[in-house]
């Protein structure tokens, strides 16, 4: 995550949380909750506090996946004990809601600090949210999204035969993303061509 482009790709897009609508900048939670006027100063401090934040969560986190290991590792060959996969995935499942609500904590912090001043603007609908989003996607994510996708099938028909048993299913992992990224680009061309 903190390695190579991922963490900028990270707090760009909670940067893109904020929009520059005339002279002034308004937060929106996840680019469509209710709409908060900042100054330049109040978002780049947003954004730093993130980008520091963040590189805590990530090293808290495996900190935490670590001595969870240690500790289920340490049990079984103490107690000598077989390491089930269930044991696994109960605590996969112990992890993920503290990791889940820590992590939307971290994403909305500036709604915790705007939520006390007026909104500007009401939550935008889905419809809305969504031709936001696509505004500021580019073409070329939506190829780099179907390729991607693409290779990972190719990939794996050099291990698998695709058109048998349970391996079927990249198959359809591969329709499923071909038509969403279809009806993404049909959707951005709509909005590009009614400016």
């Amino acid at each position: 995550m903190l390695f190579g482009g991922s963490h900028n790709r990270i707090v760009g897009m909670f940067a893109d949380q904020f929009e520059l609508e005339g002279s002034r900048w308004l937060y929106r939670r996840s680019q469509k909750g209710e709409a908060f006027a900042v100054s330049e100063d109040e978002r780049s401090r947003f954004i730093d506090e993130f980008a520091r934040r963040l590189r805590r969560f990530f090293w808290l986190w495996v900190a935490v996946i670590l001595a969870m290991t240690c500790a289920g590792v340490g049990y079984t060959v103490a107690n000598d004990l077989e390491l089930e996969e269930s044991w696994i995935w109960a605590g996969v499942a112990l992890l993920a809601y503290p990791y889940w609500i820590s992590w939307r904590r971290l994403w909305g912090a500036p709604q915790e600090v705007l939520q006390r001043r007026p909104a500007l603007a009401p939550s935008r609908t889905w419809t809305e949210a969504r031709r936001a989003r696509l505004a500021k996607m580019s073409w070329g994510q939506l190829v780099i999204a179907v390729a991607s996708v693409g290779l990972l099938i190719w990939t794996r028909s050099h291990e698998h035969n695709l058109l048998v048993g349970w391996d079927r299913l990249w198959l359809v992992l591969g329709a499923a993303t071909a038509l969403g990224a279809a009806w993404t680009a049909f959707d951005k061309w709509r909005l590009t061509s009614r400016r």
